[in-house]
């Protein structure tokens, strides 16, 4: 990870506890069938923190995870969490009666299990 690296997230892999809110996603805000892939960059990691570009439907910004880091010599259990404005990457809410007030702040996290290779 110090060395920089690429995680790729299939976007129609986002899921929540509604179909409905599901196929919305897809179609209107993360728009898959055009961008299916959501891209992180990894530029620099520490155990406390790692930065890098997200890229979601082509618009990319930098974001800084504050981490944690755990293991032994069979694992690394790496774990992060940032803030971030959705409307940095056009990331905007479809305005229908159904869908209650989203704040424009979410909060990213990430789980990784990194083992040695062979």
């Amino acid at each position: 990870l110090t060395d920089g690296g690429q995680v790729v997230i299939g976007a129609a892999d986002f899921v929540t506890d509604s179909d409905l809110r599901n196929g919305a996603i897809d179609r209107f805000i993360l728009e898959v069938d055009t961008h299916p892939e959501i891209t992180f960059d990894i530029t620099s990691a520490t155990p406390t923190e790692v930065t890098g570009t997200l890229t979601i439907r082509e618009i990319s910004n930098e974001v800084t995870f504050e981490a944690s880091l755990e293991g032994d010599a069979l694992a690394y259990f790496f774990s992060g969490t940032a803030v971030v404005d959705r409307t940095a990457w056009g990331l905007n809410i479809p305005s229908v009666p159904f869908v209650a007030n989203v704040s424009e702040e979410v909060t990213l996290e990430f789980d990784l299990v990194i083992e040695p290779a062979g």
